[in-house]
């Protein structure tokens, strides 16, 4: 909000000036579709000092539902309506062991979650209404060493399935959609001890494909079809060909093929491409930048297909698909700023394209910018750093650093941020509303020739908004001539 302020001017002689106040103290607003302001919707940490920051974001049945980690009293879950939160769970689902969540997913209308961090094992909860209810027995089977429910659940053949973290290997699950009942449909690993992890699921050509994440012999990539046990194969080479890429990121399916990005620490990030049965890289290793190590983001966006960077040396890097090959950059390093190490959410929003950057600097927050035609000339910055809380001193711990993640509720644009102290944030923009009056009054009504009359315009803005590139232009009456100002 705009505070009073009054700016003086002193007037003499007989000439007629115009006076121009630029007022540069106004609180910067960036417009964004008509919309200028972005507004938090929530108290931090949800009153609660024990929680940290957002696990899982999902919008379901016209609200907004989160997960914010707890590793005190356990996970919450919380909902928003458009106007109120409200805590939609029992803290930790009745168990403080259960710590955390990975994502959200919605089957047969229903809202499902996994938890992390008992060491009873792994719990999957649903949501039918208002109520929660376990659909699992603790580890699926009982299994202790199943720690979390891994990343994305997905749905296949009408089914839920989701992977279990073991340090015996990965174990996949199917829900039978009644009760507690699930079955493990693949041996621990795939056979292999070393892949105890995966980075997601997806379903493409008929088939669940799963990357799993194994260090010292390369990422695979398995498929089934029925997925009763019976049929998985592995459709890729170990770390296709190369140790080095030790897991993957995100499946996209895109013009009728399958698309995944690596993570390579050591020559850059690989992008690969399955065309029913045979993979192909399409990409040369970190779009020639070793430093670009993982691609955590990939996306369609007005039919095409884009993959953003991890890069911590000279800033986040954007490329669009152009077939075979080829890609095209599409951004700056960075969008500009070497702090903005990541591309860390996207939506399309009003047939636009917003990204959300992840921020690691002392005195950065973190950034969404918009494109229309994302050919790398027409991005627009539409949020003021960090939303206006940003390093103000060396590593300020409240700063927002990652947009990581972005959601439609009606039509209104929502994106959730973290902080280095672990603060869940959710922002809503608005269109801006302020409310402008200026007055005008002059200490000697009556001057002389020769005297000094002294006008005073003050301009308030009562809000509730903040103003912006606002200009006063005052016309000297007839008989003064200009002399001097004062902002």
């Amino acid at each position: 909000m705009l505070n009073p302020f009054g700016a003086m001017k002193k007037l003499f002689c007989s000439l007629i000036s115009i006076l121009i106040l630029t007022l540069s103290n106004i609180q910067t607003t960036y417009a964004i579709d008509g919309l200028s302001v972005w507004t938090q919707t929530n108290t931090d940490r949800y009153e609660d000092a024990n929680n940290a920051n957002h696990d899982a974001f999902i919008v379901h049945d016209s609200k907004i539902y989160v997960s914010i980690y707890n590793d005190t009293t356990g996970v919450e879950i919380w909902e928003y309506d458009g106007t109120t939160w409200s805590q939609s769970n029992t803290d930790g689902f009745g168990d403080s062991a259960n710590i955390g969540t990975d994502n959200f997913i919605v089957h047969n209308s229903k809202l499902y979650v996994g938890t992390t961090g008992n060491a009873d094992g792994v719990e999957v909860w649903e949501l039918d209404g208002a109520t929660w209810s376990q659909v699992n027995l603790d580890g699926f089977d009982g299994d202790t060493g199943n720690t979390r429910v891994e990343n994305d659940m997905v749905i296949h053949n009408s089914k839920l399935y989701g992977a279990a973290k073991n340090a015996n290997g990965i174990e996949i699950w199917k829900y039978s959609d009644s009760g507690t009942s699930w079955s493990m449909v693949s041996t621990n690993g795939f056979g292999n001890i070393l892949l105890r992890a995966t980075y997601d699921m997806e379903v493409y050509n008929s088939k669940l494909y799963v990357g799993t994440y194994q260090t010292g012999g390369g990422t695979e990539t398995w498929t089934c079809t029925t997925c009763d046990g019976s049929d998985w194969t592995q459709t890729s080479t170990d770390g296709f060909g190369d140790a080095n890429n030790t897991g993957i990121e995100e499946f996209i399916n895109y013009d009728s093929k399958l698309y995944v990005g690596t993570v390579n620490n050591s020559t850059g990030t690989e992008v690969w491409e399955l065309d029913v049965a045979s993979w192909s890289q399409v990409n040369t290793d970190g779009w020639g930048d070793a430093n670009n190590i993982y691609s955590p983001n990939g996306f369609l966006y007005d039919g095409n297909l884009y993959y953003g960077t991890s890069n911590d040396t000279t800033g986040a890097e954007l490329f669009r698909f152009d077939g075979g090959t080829t890609w095209t950059r599409v951004n700056t390093d960075g969008f500009g700023d070497v702090n903005n190490t990541g591309v860390s959410g996207t939506i399309t929003y009003n047939s636009k394209l917003y990204v959300g950057t992840g921020v690691d600097g002392e005195f950065t927050g973190a950034e969404v910018w918009r494109c229309t035609t994302c050919d790398g000339t027409d991005w627009t910055q539409v949020n003021e750093d960090g939303f206006g809380d940003y390093g103000q001193t060396p590593w300020d711990y409240e700063e927002n650093t990652d947009i990581a993640y972005f959601g439609l509720l009606g039509s209104s644009l929502y994106a959730s941020t973290g902080t280095w102290s672990y603060i869940p944030r959710v922002w809503e923009a608005h269109t801006a509303s302020t409310d402008l009056s200026l007055t005008k009054t002059i200490d000697n009504a009556f001057p002389n020739v020769g005297e000094t009359a002294t006008y005073t315009l003050t301009l308030t803005n009562s809000g509730p908004d903040g103003a912006t590139l606002v200009e006063v232009t005052d016309l000297l009456p007839a008989g003064l001539t200009y002399s001097s100002d004062t902002p």
